[in-house]
């Protein structure tokens, strides 16, 4: 009877998605001087994981100063998303997104404080063959590099918690024709994601003041990234209890034990209202976050002998034919000419 009371029904991704209007909400406001992403999209089709961006939106940012930011929708080589851009969080102010699509639907942000930052004390990047177990059942050896966060619990315990993520920026080449009529070859600055299946988090609460906290951020197969020169970024983001929560459930969703106390799949409500129609709030997150970064610059020469020989020519890994990246590294999702601040 325990069994057959905990069992759940099967979800067939292969059929029409009932869901496939409603809308998803990504991305999140920080103290640092962005750009501050925000992604709009629909749940569509789960099988052929096909999620259409909402274009037309006008997504405005306003404080409890009575100040208003608007978005600018940004379309991208392989990408699409709002962007806001020269706009710093402020300690102890209230921020609150409003978002209104073409159809008239409105929706807002639940009003959230920036936290107090609190410094992140160190990173390291780590690189070794690990074992994975593929949909067969096989297990075989990745060559694999890992990001850690490291920071220091504060001497007096409070309501805080915390959110570590990992991407890599990394310098790409475009190949060089030869000829005197040929374009000179183009450096671009290319961001990719390390790690879109880890969730770490922490709650100050379960930690001695003063101890140290040391947390994997991002783990990346490895790769050409490593080629040239690569920064692989830490971030460490201060967050309320309530965003805290949010990432623990999504935490569950996507790390099941295999017992019948596993989470089961559900979809996942965060802090996005619908105006509109108050009983269908919108999936996804807008987080308000204090953040710190620190980057960690490697190549292939800080490998080990065995590792080096994975670290491949991105132009001449594939057969047939080079990417059109090789001739083009704006063709590249966020990719950018102008070399960031911090290189």
């Amino acid at each position: 009877m325990l069994l057959l009371a905990n069992c759940i029904s099967d979800i067939d991704y292969a059929k029409a998605n009932s869901d496939q209007e409603q809308l998803v909400v990504f991305g999140g406001f920080t103290d640092g001087p962005g750009p501050h992403l925000l992604r709009l999209t629909r749940p569509s089709d789960y099988e052929k994981r096909i999620f259409p961006p909402v274009k037309d939106a006008q997504v405005t940012l306003s404080d409890d100063a009575g100040n208003t930011y608007p978005y600018q929708f940004i379309v991208a080589a392989n990408d699409t998303y709002y962007q806001l851009d020269n706009v710093q969080g402020v300690t102890g102010r209230t921020y609150t997104l409003h978002i209104k699509l073409a159809t008239g639907s409105e929706y807002r942000s639940k009003p959230e404080k920036m936290p107090e930052p609190l410094a992140l004390t160190g990173a390291d990047f780590e690189a070794d063959f690990v074992n994975f177990v593929t949909s067969d059942g096989i297990v075989v050896k990745e060559p694999t590099g890992f990001t850690f966060a490291r920071t220091i619990a504060p001497a007096t315990p409070d309501d805080r918690c915390l959110r570590w993520e990992s991407d890599c920026t990394f310098l790409f080449n475009e190949i060089q024709f030869s000829g005197p009529f040929a374009p000179a070859a183009r450096q671009c600055y290319v961001t990719v994601r390390v790690g879109d299946q880890i969730i770490a988090i922490a709650d100050l609460k379960n930690y001695q003041p003063g101890a140290t906290i040391r947390e994997k951020a991002g783990q990346r197969r490895v790769d050409y990234v490593l080629e040239t020169r690569a920064s692989f970024n830490v971030y460490q983001r201060v967050i309320n209890r309530s965003t805290y929560e949010y990432w623990q459930k999504a935490q569950g969703l996507i790390a099941p034990t295999g017992t019948i106390f596993d989470a089961p799949p559900a979809k996942l409500i965060g802090n996005m209202e619908n105006i509109t129609v108050p009983g269908l709030p919108a999936l996804g997150l807008f987080e308000i976050a204090a953040v710190d970064t620190i980057h960690l610059f490697k190549n292939k020469s800080d490998l080990s002998i065995d590792l080096r020989r994975y670290v491949v020519s991105y132009c001449n890994a594939y057969a047939g034919g080079e990417p059109s990246e090789c001739v083009d590294c704006q063709s590249f999702s966020l990719s950018t000419l102008q070399r960031p601040y911090w290189w």
